[in-house]
């Protein structure tokens, strides 16, 4: 029998660190709940040379 491995997503959760204070903390929290899973995550930097990043994170729904 096959298994779907996929999870099905009701919600989703953009953070920046740009402007976001201690996103980091709150993207581990999220996914400690067993309830969030990581459906993207990219870096660079910005036109001043400055580190950015971005996560993207889905709910997971029944």
């Amino acid at each position: 029998m096959e298994q779907n491995l996929l999870f099905k997503v009701g919600e989703i959760k953009t953070f920046r660190s740009s402007f976001v204070s201690e996103t980091e903390n709150k993207i581990n929290e999220l996914l400690l709940t067993k309830e969030w899973v990581l459906i993207s995550c990219v870096g660079g930097t910005d036109r001043d040379g400055y580190p950015i990043h971005e996560w993207c994170l889905g709910k997971i729904s029944d």
